[in-house]
């Protein structure tokens, strides 16, 4: 059977920027809560966010060669493949401390992200030793291939590498990402480190512990309390302006957990 080769690049600059931006994006329109936009997924309350993700991710993604795939996974999960109908490569976006915790559990034999990950075993690479998964197993088999061809259906067998796109958020926004190709048990067979496609906005930037240096000294004990009192108002605000925004940074990431 020929296998197939991994390749150095999988999307170009412009692409992978547009992921980080897709996922950055969706924080300040939940917080809109922008009801009236055709979200192409329609997932719960506690995975809503991700409707705004996948929204963005359709819509950055809407020329060729790529084609986005919605994959329904039961009444209560839904999400956004990438297709690169070109090169044959799909894309999922997932969370990466989800991920690690799916390939913990031994007992999560029929995860999507597992199934779709079947895929990769036939990839010729220098540290995928070939596969037995099923071989005492048949039934198992028999159910993950066509789980495989439910989800993908029309593009099943033409797919020739499963990418997963992982990331972890700090502060509402993307702070690492990566392009991880893995085999069946979520085992690594290549990665490719996308964080320096990552850029810190200045909103994010709010220093706490800011001095105010005067040039010229108050003469005035008056004054010299005003300043004093105007810096310990102004450090109080930082305070709770950083206090209210980890607490609505925590909400957001509690929601994106899936």
């Amino acid at each position: 059977m020929k296998k197939n080769i991994l390749p150095l690049e999988l999307l170009s600059d412009y692409k992978i920027k547009l992921i980080i931006k897709s996922i950055n994006d969706a924080m300040p329109q939940y917080l809109n809560h922008v009801k009236k936009e055709e979200l192409p997924t329609q997932n719960g309350r506690y995975h809503e966010i991700w409707n705004y993700i996948f929204k963005n991710i359709k819509n950055n993604f809407s020329d060729f060669p790529y084609k986005c795939y919605k994959i329904s996974r039961g009444k209560l999960w839904e999400f956004i493949a990438i297709y690169d109908q070109k090169e044959n490569i799909l894309f999922v976006l997932m969370k990466e401390e989800r991920f690690n915790q799916i390939k913990k559990d031994k007992n999560n034999d029929y995860h999507y992200i597992k199934i779709l990950n079947v895929i990769n075993n036939n990839i010729s690479n220098k540290h995928n030793e070939q596969l037995c998964l099923f071989e005492k197993d048949n039934d198992k088999e028999e159910y993950i291939e066509d789980d495989l061809h439910r989800m993908i259906k029309d593009i099943n067998g033409k797919i020739k590498i499963c990418v997963n796109i992982l990331f972890s958020n700090k502060l509402s926004k993307v702070s690492s990402i990566s392009a991880n190709i893995s085999n069946y048990y979520l085992s690594e067979i290549k990665s490719y480190n996308w964080n320096k496609y990552i850029k810190a906005d200045i909103d994010e930037i709010i220093d706490t512990e800011d001095e105010h240096n005067f040039e010229n000294p108050p003469i005035e004990l008056k004054i010299r309390a005003t300043a004093h009192t105007i810096k310990n108002k102004e450090r109080d605000n930082s305070d709770e302006i950083v206090k209210s925004k980890e607490q609505r940074n925590k909400k957001y990431e509690d929601r994106l957990t899936r």
